[in-house]
């Protein structure tokens, strides 16, 4: 016996309805250093007292 089509519509709507899909990427490194003279460690350096690499290439430094 088959089933009459109006019952099968509310089937087939939500059968075809997809997730919803949220991707999220991030990138922070964190690089620690510790920066001494002969005199012991040096303080009150900035983000411009450094250049940090990446494969050669200088990349921005979001937060210090």
């Amino acid at each position: 016996m088959r089933a009459p089509v109006p019952l099968l519509l509310p089937l087939l709507f939500f059968a075809q309805t997809p997730e919803p899909v949220m991707r999220v990427q991030a990138r922070l490194v964190t690089v620690c250093a510790v920066v001494r003279s002969k005199n012991g460690p040096v303080t009150n350096l900035t983000a411009r007292d450094f250049e940090l690499l990446r494969r050669g290439k200088p990349q921005k430094t979001a937060f210090f």
